[in-house]
């Protein structure tokens, strides 16, 4: 039979660490006393004049008023002092959004599994807290999310896809009646052998939510109608007909429509 034999093993007591010896040691590790941990370095300029300029360009200019910064309204008056104000507001909100996301993230809420869904939520963010429920050009969120034209449009109609019923198409046919009850920009307008006029609108996107409305009009009156087009040369210019303005001067369409979309806090939804 085969026998192993283990050998014992003895700790034996450590012996004392002369701390003069300790000290002397060049030891790398060793932080230096007392510990000192500075915070980490901001930039100066935190976000870039043109993001930021970016961003102003897609708030609508009717709705520019509600921007608020520390309990200060809008300037009335001056173009310089109304920039300024833009500037801050963004400036404010974009901070407020990046400390939301990282804390949501950190505390575990944000249960994301692919850089797409976590495009999509902070599209959701700039369109509801900085645009005030508008979503600007492709142009504009390809320099926002550092990509290209082609990427952002995909991500726009991701996006629309997701939210246009729910969120964005609510607000937008609500934004669109007071457009369009509205002078317009340039009346006696034609088109097609209709007659019409040309509307200063936020962006090219309200033609397609004027066209929404028109089929939703269709729907209702049994009318033939005109589709809304955009200006050849300037996308916040776009031509309606005259028949689709006189038909929301029904206050009771009007009203039978914004019933069937109610807005996302009458609707109970959060996206």
């Amino acid at each position: 039979m085969l026998r192993i034999q283990v050998a014992s093993l003895r700790l034996l007591p450590a012996a004392p660490v002369d701390e003069a010896v300790l000290d002397a040691l060049p030891l790398s590790a060793m932080p230096a006393k007392p510990y000192n941990i500075p915070l980490p370095a901001i930039p100066d300029s935190t976000w870039m004049k043109n993001v930021t300029q970016t961003f102003i360009h897609g708030i609508p200019f009717d709705d520019r008023h509600l921007c608020l910064v520390d309990d200060k309204k809008f300037p009335e008056t001056g173009e310089s002092a109304q920039l300024s104000h833009l500037r801050r507001f963004v400036e404010q909100r974009l901070t407020q959004l990046a400390v939301r996301e990282y804390s949501l993230w950190m505390n575990g809420r944000l249960p994301f599994i692919s850089p797409r869904e976590l495009q999509l939520w902070r599209l959701r963010q700039f369109v509801q807290y900085i645009w005030i429920w508008n979503l600007p050009d492709d142009e504009d969120l390809s320099l926002i999310f550092n990509t290209t034209r082609k990427k952002a449009a995909n991500l726009a109609a991701d996006f629309s896809a997701r939210f246009r019923k729910s969120v964005l198409f609510p607000i937008a046919l609500r934004r669109l009646f007071v457009i369009l009850l509205r002078p317009p920009f340039e009346p006696d307008m034609e088109h097609g052998r209709m007659m019409g006029a040309h509307y200063r609108v936020p962006s090219v996107r309200s033609v397609d939510d004027t066209n929404l409305l028109i089929t939703e009009i269709k729907q209702r009156t049994r009318k033939m109608l005109a589709n809304a087009n955009p200006h050849p040369r300037d996308p916040t210019v776009m031509w309606v007909s005259d028949e689709l303005v006189n038909l929301l001067k029904d206050e009771k369409l009007r009203q039978a429509i914004e019933e069937a979309y109610p807005l996302p806090d009458q609707a109970g939804n959060e996206g």
